[in-house]
């Protein structure tokens, strides 16, 4: 199963200073199996950088899954997503 953007509408909008860390927890809740998809949009102009995860897990023994953005460069707008596994 696919989540809609209407199932799960939520964002947040901030700024964090260079080699800071924010961490948000709970930011987005799902059913297991649900898949979520999250998007990051670095700067107003471009396209946001996309990344689906299982936050409560998939069907069987799949664990919950935490997301993780990275911003490698937010002048040239480089971010990369990365799930690990979650309690």
């Amino acid at each position: 199963m696919t989540a809609s953007p209407e199932e799960y509408d939520a964002s947040l909008d901030t700024t964090v200073g260079d080699g800071e860390t924010l961490v948000r927890r709970e930011f987005v809740t799902a059913e297991r199996g649900d898949v979520v998809t999250l998007a990051a949009q670095l700067r107003e102009e471009g396209a946001p950088i996309e990344f689906q995860f299982l936050p409560a897990g998939g069907d069987g023994d799949s664990p919950p899954e935490v997301a993780r953005l990275t911003v490698k460069n937010a002048v040239e707008a480089s971010a990369t997503w990365t799930a690990t596994k979650g309690n």
